[in-house]
């Protein structure tokens, strides 16, 4: 398992949270992991944007399986979700592939805390760009729960070596900020940070 040295900040990332929530305001709600929760989910915040840890991640857009466009501000608005976790995915990834179920079991024990997940599919097989065929095919063969979307633009192999697939990132969605990144599979980390920030 290849896992970049981003990887290594994870005992950081912790407990940089940890301390968010120590600090937050003692708003007697019990809000958790220092997220602001009360952050105007219409308006993104402003750049510069970049998807390394603690900056703003950039709204980029993808299309959905059935064709329609989403695209992060639009996740961002729905107030229910509180943590955003990208996972890129190609049909030629032998860790991306193994590391689906993990992301589904990830998702059905945090998304009622807060949790959306998104997978971008960027590649066939023969190492082409997928289409939306592509993301309803990946959803379908490996029945994950979370929406996946294709990037035939590739717009996020801008931000890592795709060669090093698959590129996991957590973001606070009330910030828009990066909280985690590492490239190569490991959901156990990320289910370890995500149980923190939920």
């Amino acid at each position: 398992m290849f896992v970049t040295v981003d990887r290594l900040l994870l005992p950081l990332a912790i407990a940089g949270a940890l301390l968010s929530t120590a600090c937050g305001d003692d708003d007697g709600g019990g809000s958790s992991a220092g997220l602001n929760n009360d952050a105007d989910r219409t308006v993104y915040p402003e750049g510069p944007y970049g998807a390394q840890i603690n900056q703003v991640f950039p709204n980029l857009t993808f299309s959905q399986a059935d064709g329609t466009p989403v695209d992060i501000a639009s996740i961002r608005q729905d107030p229910a979700n509180r943590v955003l976790f990208i996972n890129t995915a190609a049909f030629w990834c032998g860790a991306c592939i193994e590391e689906q179920p993990a992301i589904a079991a990830l998702y059905n024990d945090f998304a009622g805390a807060g949790l959306e997940v998104l997978v971008t599919v960027f590649e066939k097989e023969d190492g082409t760009p997928a289409d939306v065929a592509d993301a309803s095919r990946w959803q379908t063969a490996y029945s994950v729960p979370f929406p996946v979307v294709a990037d035939p633009a590739g717009v996020l192999t801008g931000y890592y070596d795709p060669t090093l697939s698959p590129l996991n990132i957590l973001i606070d969605l009330s910030s828009m900020k990066v909280n985690y990144r590492s490239q190569g599979a490991d959901v156990d980390a990320i289910r370890q940070l995500v149980d923190t920030l939920l």
